[in-house]
């Protein structure tokens, strides 16, 4: 149906590619706006057409007839995360990543907050703590907007969480620029910077995904990484040796579950996790919804269902609520899926105490639908920051496409998940605690556990 967009595992070559034809480039575009309106289960939920026609016309209409390939990466990256889907997104080619890693960076580590820039860390002391004005003349809150179109977190106060993480590297993304820097700081000071080479891309150290632990004051600490290093049983076997040992300990006044930087994966994995803090049934999602068409069927079947039991799904989708709904809704419609309550541990089993559960802006996807049953079942007291993504959100990016043009890989949610209690507004899940941005939540976490202890 779309001749221009091929679904590919295809490795790109590093060498930078020669220019890319701006007509070529507006197909790739056009390309996006099709596939997103034929895969995705609301492609317009955050913006509507015009907006997203708006933003084509900003990002193209001073474009050169040869667009270098950078420049083209950019602009189709842009346009993608202008539908607002923190699962939607465009992976850079490999002469991308080479540029990337490449480049050299602003040297200064900047907090931004309400499109305000502020110094965090530099090797010059004298800057830190001072407010950034402009960057190469750019205004602060023109650049701020700039570099967030390469954000895809949400909401504007997620976007900048993550460009406090990552400045330098977003404004790379966003501008092309290597140095030198010009820093105009708001008392009238001016500074040039050279760039700096980029940090190197390292693989995080392995550690285990659960991790637990008896805390001062006999508290209960309960570490999850991710919902995806392992299987499910994996998990399983490691949350009954958390809080066997937890009873053993007699620990069982209070429990801190940590769920900041967690990068989500399976969210049953979280919903095992509720069993043991829950005694009576939990409504898990209030429903999803699940975009259906010949090619995620396909895909769906060969991820999820081995291929020997490919046979079954005329037979099993009628006692699975995501196989009947994704085999038996008509294409090109959206199958909707209510799912059954959680159901406690027994007694022995469960945490009797009270649960206090750790989150922040790197809370995101299957951490978040966490966070949303810990909230919306009033099963403990979240402290912290906000979750990663909005409560109700679009996921399940199973379908890969190739932009021929640009020749980057764009992956498209196929499911939209809402929140147990059915609230659809557009927001993070909030805790119940708000920390200042860069508080020790474990800190207050085990404060407010030796002090409420008997």
């Amino acid at each position: 149906m779309f001749a221009a967009i091929l679904l590919s595992l295809s490795v790109w070559a590093t060498p930078p590619p020669p220019p890319l034809p701006r007509d070529e480039l507006l197909a790739d575009l056009d390309a996006i706006v099709k596939v997103m309106e034929v895969y995705h289960p609301n492609p317009y939920y955050s913006r509507s057409p015009a907006e997203i026609a708006e933003e084509r016309t900003a990002l193209t209409e001073t474009l050169p007839e040869q667009v270098p390939h950078l420049d083209a990466f950019r602009v189709a990256h842009a346009f993608v995360l202008s539908f607002n889907d923190a699962h939607t997104r465009l992976y850079p080619t490999d002469a991308i990543a080479a540029q990337r890693d490449a480049a050299p960076r602003l040297p200064l580590s900047i907090g931004v907050e309400d499109g305000v820039l502020e110094i965090l860390a530099s090797e010059q002391p004298a800057l830190i703590g001072a407010q950034i004005t402009a960057l190469n003349g750019v205004a602060s809150p023109v650049l701020v907007d700039r570099l967030a179109r390469h954000v895809n977190r949400e909401t504007r106060t997620l976007d900048e969480a993550v460009l406090s993480r990552s400045f330098p590297y977003y404004l790379w993304l966003a501008t092309g620029w290597e140095g030198p820097f010009v820093v105009t700081l708001s008392d009238g000071r001016v500074h040039t910077l050279d760039g700096v080479p980029a940090p190197p891309r390292e693989a995080p150290a392995p550690s285990p995904a659960v991790r637990h632990q008896i805390l001062d004051g006999n508290v209960a600490y309960l570490q999850i990484r991710d919902f995806y290093t392992g299987n499910r049983r994996t998990y399983r076997r490691a949350y009954a040796e958390a809080f066997r040992a937890f009873r053993d300990a007699g620990a069982q006044s209070t429990l801190i579950v940590d769920m900041r930087d967690h990068d989500g994966g399976d969210h049953r994995y979280g919903t095992d996790l509720i069993r043991y803090l829950t005694d009576a049934p939990v409504a898990n999602f209030a429903y999803s919804e699940w975009r259906v068409t010949p090619r995620f069927q396909e895909v769906f079947r060969n991820v999820y269902v081995p291929r020997g039991l490919h046979w079954s799904i005329p037979l099993v989708k009628w006692f699975h609520p995501d196989l009947r709904a994704i085999y038996t809704a008509a294409d090109h419609t959206n199958g909707r899926v209510e799912y059954p309550p959680i159901k406690p541990h027994n007694a022995r089993k469960r945490f009797p105490g009270e649960v206090l559960v750790l989150s922040n802006e790197d809370t995101y996807s299957a951490g978040t639908c966490f966070l949303a049953l810990i909230k919306d079942g009033g099963l403990g007291t979240i402290i912290g920051r906000p979750s990663g993504n909005v409560a109700n959100f679009h996921a399940d990016a199973l379908l890969r496409f190739e932009l021929p043009g640009v020749g980057a890989r764009m992956q498209i949610s196929n499911s939209f998940i809402v929140r147990p209690s059915g609230d659809l507004r557009h927001a993070p899940v909030q805790p119940d605690v708000l920390l200042p941005r860069g508080a020790d939540a474990l800190a207050e976490a085990l404060h407010r556990a030796n002090t409420t202890q008997p």
